[in-house]
């Protein structure tokens, strides 16, 4: 025996009551006793129950009759049911109210199970929008650990900055303004490679194959969370703000992002760096020698000024901060790369003797020598040198081919009528003459197969290579 709704016609009476009601009476008659029919059992068992609810829900006229069932079951639960108006059938095992209240009570279970999955279902979802700003993960933080006082000031500094991601303000110096999340995100990272180079991971490639990526060379956001997590080094709103630099939107981190994230890390981290090849080292000291040149002047000159005991030698932090003092065009980073490399020996052409007392002082002299053997070196220097032309090159090609793909006609596809090389060529150098457009179209090859005077993208693109067409 099932109950099922009827038509809506039939009683003017709220769904979601009658709905609520069905569903009592259907797992009511799931816990009927076994020799029992259900018309008996719902006759001396679910219709008390019912009649007294009518009765008070009549009485009291709420307005949500379906949530006025479950809060009145939750009442009579507490102060038990009564029914001393019926009497007890002899063949059930059980008196009527202990029937009853353990059929409604299966009922009501099953209710808090249902509001509770909708209730984490609601949480999740506020859960994953707040974490997208920082203010919203301190008030999931706040409110997973029970702090009442921190969630509500967490929500008054994102009503203040209106939620936007990076805005973040010390609840003890709201005057400061706190690190952008993107500068946050790479100390982040920091954390979790020198937890990783603990365990052996000393490259981008062995590091990312920690977290387990999958065949497309990604690793599933909640994978790499939990992965991060089972470190111990940071917070769940460090990690989620740390993800968020590295998701591109995807809810995978790909590797070529994780490693850009590492190499910009290692570019300004002053604690972890990356060996100095014998090429990039030469080519710091040819930076270092080529500005003081620039200056009319020798490394000896410059650093005679920092050495204020004029021993000719200065101790290692004195050594560091003059480097970086003297505005030589180097990052603190470098600088500690190429004391680093100084330390190890790993230059060509060192001199024992310039570093002494185990490795606590730098002869001033031994530098200079070093500086000016080393910056002979020119192979990075002309290599980048040729690098940087063809990247020039390349860029300036893709933004003529961009020009002139504006003025063509998109109904002749990869083809130039005269008419939109003229455009292109007068937008391009307003001072060029009708009669100069005429003799640069008379040079191109037109297309054999158009009856119409016609020239193709790429002809126009081979005249404008940088460096021009051969003679042959």
């Amino acid at each position: 025996m099932m109950l099922h709704a009827g038509n809506e016609d039939d009683v003017d009476i709220d769904s979601s009551f009658r709905e609520t009601l069905i569903d009592v009476v259907n797992d009511c008659l799931q816990q009927k006793p076994d020799g029992v029919t259900a018309e008996d059992y719902f006759q001396e068992h679910i219709e008390p129950f019912l009649s007294k609810l009518a009765v008070d829900g009549l009485r009291t006229q709420p307005e949500h009759p379906a949530d006025f069932v479950k809060s009145w079951v939750d009442q009579q639960g507490q102060i038990g049911f009564t029914d001393a108006s019926h009497d007890v059938s002899d063949d059930l095992p059980l008196p009527s109210p202990s029937i009853a209240t353990l059929a409604i009570a299966s009922w009501r279970q099953k209710e808090r199970d249902r509001e509770l999955a909708v209730l984490r279902k609601r949480y999740e979802l506020l859960k994953r929008a707040l974490e997208r700003t920082p203010q919203g993960r301190e008030a999931v933080c706040a409110a997973e650990a029970g702090d009442q006082q921190r969630v509500f000031q967490a929500v008054a500094r994102m009503s203040s900055s209106g939620g936007r991601p990076g805005e973040r303000n010390s609840p003890t110096s709201p005057s400061r303004p706190a690190k952008h999340s993107s500068e946050a995100a790479s100390e982040q990272l920091g954390v979790v490679l020198r937890y990783l180079r603990e365990q052996g991971k000393t490259s981008a490639s062995s590091a990312f194959a920690y977290f387990g990526p999958g065949g497309d060379s990604a690793v599933p956001r909640e994978q790499m969370l939990e992965e991060i997590q089972r470190m111990e080094v940071l917070q769940r709103h460090e990690i989620l703000n740390l993800l968020d630099s590295l998701d591109a939107g995807t809810g995978r981190i790909h590797y070529q992002n994780f490693r850009t994230a590492v190499v910009g890390f290692l570019a300004s981290s002053r604690d972890f760096h990356s060996a100095l090849s014998p090429e990039e080292f030469h080519a710091i000291m040819y930076r270092i020698q080529h500005r003081i040149e620039l200056r009319g002047q020798s490394l000896a000159q410059c650093f005679r000024e920092l050495d204020a005991n004029q021993t000719g030698f200065m101790d290692t932090t004195n050594f560091l901060a003059g480097l970086r003092s003297l505005h030589l065009g180097l990052s603190g980073k470098e600088v500690a790369q190429v004391f680093n490399s100084l330390r190890a020996g790993s230059y060509d052409n060192g001199d024992a003797r310039l570093l002494q007392g185990h490795g606590e002082r730098v002869s001033l002299a031994a530098f200079e020598t070093l500086v000016e053997q080393c910056a002979k070196d020119l192979r990075l220097k002309n290599w980048a040198t040729a690098t940087f032309a063809r990247l020039r090159d390349r860029i300036a090609a893709r933004a003529v081919e961009m020009a002139i793909k504006e003025h063509a006609d998109p109904e002749l596809n990869q083809y130039l009528p005269y008419t939109s090389f003229l455009a292109f060529l007068s937008s391009t150098d307003p001072a060029m003459t009708s009669p100069e457009i005429g003799r640069l179209w008379c040079i191109l090859d037109k297309e054999d197969a158009y009856e119409r005077p016609l020239v193709r993208l790429e002809e126009v693109l081979r005249w404008m290579e940088p460096h021009g067409l051969s003679t042959t």
